[in-house]
């Protein structure tokens, strides 16, 4: 096993029957987790069985997540009746006065369940921020007091609720309650260990969470067929202390799976230091969920590399974020063929962001800061390392916020493409504070920001925050092909001598930038077929001339500027009497 897991929450019970109402029995030979459960029968009968110990508050944050490992052994009513105490396998949460059942399973449904290892276990779950949610479902009910009296701030009794339709079987037992824990969003388990020749996976997760050794039986991911993974809490990639640590899932799926949880409460996090190596990388997964929103927070600092490679994030509707620190030695980071579809602001940071797709952003989420203006955030990280991105949209909302703070004043953005965005008002718009609030890019930065569109990508409608101006430039590549060696290049803007390109010798790599070979420009091609390759806006016009000692070409004046990547020929022909102007 190349993974070491470690559970980051809290243990409220873990066996014995110390603190445990409803159960007469230390049950040493049956139970999720080592080395016994609370057990109990209940003979065609109702009943519960919970802690009824010290609790810790579970409105503070980082405890409002609570999991009870349960099972009943016996013929069961479905999850859900009419008559609330005869559902039979429910979650059991009460403050003494007013307690409460969450319908959970029964003989029509079970929950988070293993399919080997431990098979009768099911491991129940509920979000004490979320019970108001559940109420208004209709998903839970009171077997003493009231909802409406129910003191979530004072939960003093936390197990299950059992209903049984046989008798146990030889004088045993049939129901059963074992190891409780609870966190937040910020716990849930740590991925650590694996080597550069064996990393860890998904797999050897579920196979850790479905143990029955000690402190195992973590109840956050299950496998339901090779390579396919139910999930129901947070997982942590990577070494927070000064260890190493190694991640690759290939062709693995993750879906989290619907619980009665808030939308705030479930993610997958990357973790790293600057003493060990951490990597890691994922290849043709898919991240989704059943209903709640998941948070993609893979922004940790000295993480070693990160890469996503053709995988798909979907309906998570919370943030996505990655590292700021990349810096392409020590720190290789990359985003390339994935799809993000209906998850909130991706903040990409310094991270290579290419050949990726963005879809369906919903601009009402806003789960964080600025969220809601913009499907991907552009800020000082730049877009240096972004190219051939694709954005659709739902028909409301941005797909690139520039946010107040920003200082960086110019972008480049390489094939961009948009679709169902805001058409109208193409290019430059240099009014602060106007613009479609469905227009692609939305500059909030309170300053004047110039973005060059290169190629080939869309041009763009751009709407202004207060202060804020921008100016679009269309950049289009000309190429000049065929042109002798030693030919000389010289673009200026149309009927003036101010210089836009130039090449002094297309023949020669070795050009000083401005004084020979501008700057932005490049040379190819073979002997006697050279190419020169410059930018600039389309719709500008230029005189294009080629100087050769031996060759003359006719200049091309006021040609104007396509708004498409053009090549074009130069035909040169023997030229018996030079002059150079």
């Amino acid at each position: 096993m190349a993974v070491t897991v470690t559970d980051n929450r809290t243990i409220l019970y873990q066996d014995g029957l110390t603190n445990i109402t409803g159960a007469s029995t230390d049950e040493t030979g049956f139970f999720a987790e080592s080395s016994g459960s609370a057990a109990e029968a209940y003979n065609i009968a109702t009943g519960q069985i919970y802690f009824s110990g010290t609790h810790p508050t579970y409105t503070t944050t980082g405890n409002e997540l609570i999991y009870v490992w349960s099972a009943i052994v016996a013929t069961q009513n479905g999850y859900k009746e009419a008559t609330a105490a005869d559902s039979s396998h429910a979650l059991y949460i009460g403050d003494g006065t007013n307690n409460l059942i969450i319908y959970q399973a029964g003989n029509d449904r079970a929950v988070f369940k293993h399919s080997d290892t431990q098979v009768s276990f099911e491991c129940m779950l509920i979000d004490v921020d979320y019970i108001g949610t559940v109420n208004t479902n209709g998903d839970l009910a009171a077997l003493t007091g009231t909802y409406a009296s129910f003191a979530v701030g004072s939960i003093n009794r936390v197990g299950a609720h059992y209903t049984t339709l046989s008798k146990a079987l030889g004088g045993g037992n049939n129901t059963y309650l074992d190891i409780i824990r609870y966190g937040g969003q910020a716990e849930g388990i740590q991925i650590t260990g694996g080597t550069t020749g064996a990393r860890g996976t998904f797999s050897e997760i579920a196979v850790e969470d479905r143990s029955t050794d000690t402190i195992k039986a973590h109840g956050i991911i299950r496998e339901y067929t090779a390579g396919a993974y139910g999930c129901q809490g947070t997982i942590r990639l990577g070494d927070t202390a000064t260890g190493t640590s190694y991640f690759e899932s290939i062709n693995e799926s993750v879906t989290f799976e619907g619980r009665e949880v808030g939308d705030d409460k479930f993610a997958l996090f990357t973790d790293a230091n600057g003493t060990g190596t951490n990597v890691v990388i994922l290849t043709n997964a898919i991240i989704s969920t059943a209903a709640p929103g998941v948070t993609i927070d893979f922004s940790a600092v000295n993480m070693n590399e990160l890469t996503l490679k053709s995988c798909i994030f979907n309906g998570l509707r919370r943030l996505v974020s990655f590292p700021t620190d990349a810096n392409g030695t020590t720190r290789v980071h990359s985003i390339s063929t994935c799809t993000f579809n209906d998850c909130d602001q991706i903040d990409p940071g310094n991270t290579a962001f290419t050949t990726s797709t963005i879809s369906d952003y919903d601009s009402t989420i806003a789960s964080g800061t600025g969220s809601g203006n913009g499907a991907v955030r552009l800020d000082d990280d730049g877009s240096a390392k972004w190219s051939d991105l694709t954005f659709n949209s739902v028909g409301t909302g941005h797909a690139i916020y520039i946010p107040s703070g920003t200082t960086e004043t110019a972008f480049t953005f390489d094939n961009f493409s948009f679709t169902g965005y805001s058409v109208a008002s193409l290019g430059s718009n240099l009014i602060a504070a106007t613009g479609s609030t469905d227009a692609m890019i939305y500059n909030d930065a309170g300053g004047a920001i110039t973005i060059t569109i290169t190629g080939g990508g869309d041009s763009i409608s751009v709407r202004n925050g207060t202060g804020a101006t921008t100016t679009v430039l269309n950049a289009v590549s000309i190429t000049l092909t065929g042109m002798k060696d030693s030919s000389e290049v010289r673009v200026y803007e149309a009927g003036t001598t101010t210089q836009v390109a130039a090449a002094e010798d297309v023949g020669s790599t070795t050009n000083p930038a401005g004084n020979g070979l501008s700057v932005g420009s490049s040379v190819g091609g073979t002997t006697d077929a050279r190419t020169y390759t410059f930018s600039t806006s389309a719709g500008v016009s230029v005189d294009i001339r080629v100087f050769n000692i031996n060759w003359i070409a006719d200049d091309f004046k006021a040609f104007e500027i396509p708004s498409v990547d053009t090549n074009v020929p130069i035909a040169q022909r023997l030229d018996r009497v030079y002059s150079n102007p």
